[in-house]
């Protein structure tokens, strides 16, 4: 004889389909008692999930370090560049930075102040060498320069500085240019005929390959950017017109060092605290 077994519990059954074998009554009552709970409470919980409203979706921010060099990415539901606000005490005021810009930071806050106490009257014409916020420019501006072209490699910077200049009342009297990623060298999109009385720069400090775009602030990779700098501030400065370069590590400084006398550049240190330095350079 064969047997099957009970779907409770597993006591086995004649081909009758009787038990072979009495089970106790008070075994097949427990085996009830537990499944008709759990059937009841997954008929109640999918009668709820079919009643729930879904969860609202929500619009992601645009990545920070994002490889890309477009404008920031718009609030889906305002429209609106999502953008930090930055307070910079030499200006008074905010200013609006967007995503893959520097910020203004308090390790280049001796180069504002000493900007903010200089009489810039004397120079209508400067340029900004990778303006980023447009923080530096707004600041010769306000001790008295005439104009201000400002360069920078990241187009989201360019229409960072350009927005926080209108907003700022500079409109009339900043220009920013995009510097192509293929040239990306100080003078790409400065005109052979373009002489400035100053010229500024907080360049980045490090030798480094810039993974990102906003990293492209910190690495100089075999400090190009600078040695492009140095070699062409005779042709772009005018008589008497000097350069003011903000850098914070002794390897740049060494570049400046070794490379000013082969332009015929005399160079000045006007601040300096440890590896940090504001250096000046001039025509000989």
């Amino acid at each position: 004889m064969t047997y099957r077994r009970d779907l409770f519990t597993g006591t086995p059954l004649s081909e009758s389909g009787d038990r072979a074998d009495p089970v106790p009554k008070g075994r097949v009552y427990l085996a009830l008692a537990l499944l008709i709970p759990l059937f009841t409470f997954s008929v109640a919980a999918c009668a709820d999930a079919s009643r729930a409203k879904p969860a609202p979706v929500r619009a992601r921010a645009h990545a920070p370090d994002a490889k890309v060099s477009g404008s920031p990415a718009p609030d889906r539901a305002s429209g609106a560049y999502r953008t930090k606000e930055v307070y910079v005490a030499e200006l008074g005021t905010s200013l609006s930075v967007f995503p893959s810009v520097f910020a203004p930071h308090r390790v280049n806050q001796p180069f504002r102040q000493f900007l903010l106490a200089a009489d810039l009257s004397w120079a209508k014409e400067v340029l900004e060498v990778g303006t980023g916020s447009g923080v530096l420019s707004f600041i010769i501006l306000r001790r008295g320069a005439g104009q201000v072209v400002a360069t920078d490699v990241n187009e989201v910077a360019i229409r960072n500085a350009t927005s926080n200049a209108e907003r700022l009342g500079y409109g009339g009297r900043f220009e920013a240019r995009l510097v192509p990623l293929d040239h990306p060298e100080a003078f790409a999109v400065i005109a052979p005929s373009e002489r400035f009385d100053l010229i500024v720069s907080n360049p980045p400090w490090y030798d480094g390959t810039p993974r990102t775009m906003k990293e492209r602030a910190v690495y100089d990779e075999g400090y190009g950017l600078l040695r492009s700098l140095l070699g062409g501030l005779r042709n772009h400065l005018k008589p008497g017109g000097r350069a003011w370069l903000e850098y914070s590590g002794y390897a740049a400084r060494a570049v400046i060092a070794q490379e000013a006398p082969r332009y015929a550049l005399a160079q000045r240190t006007l601040l300096e605290n440890g590896s940090y330095a504001i250096i000046e350079l001039r025509e000989r």
